[in-house]
């Protein structure tokens, strides 16, 4: 049997995308599906659909749909949002 992943195996980053990367400018967004604290939602961005969740929120905000939203980083595939202001 041949394993290709093993999870106690530290330096196999293969399929492990959790660093965090900023984007040099924010690109602009909406909100599809709503974004909570602590829990990942849907953006339209550059004409597609991400998965995405708060970047840095502080308190209770919650991004409802058709809101404007600035992705200012991923972390793997999730982008990392803020509300326009």
């Amino acid at each position: 049997m041949i394993s290709w992943f093993k999870r106690s195996d530290p330096t196999n980053h293969m399929f492990t995308c959790s660093s965090v990367q900023l984007f040099p400018t924010a690109v602009p967004g909406t909100v599809a599906e709503a974004i909570c604290p602590g829990q990942t939602g849907w953006v339209k961005c550059q004409g597609s659909f991400w998965k995405a969740k708060l970047y840095n929120s502080s308190g209770e905000i919650t991004l409802e749909p058709n809101q404007t939203i600035r992705a200012v980083g991923r972390e793997g595939i999730t982008l990392l949002v803020i509300a326009e202001s």
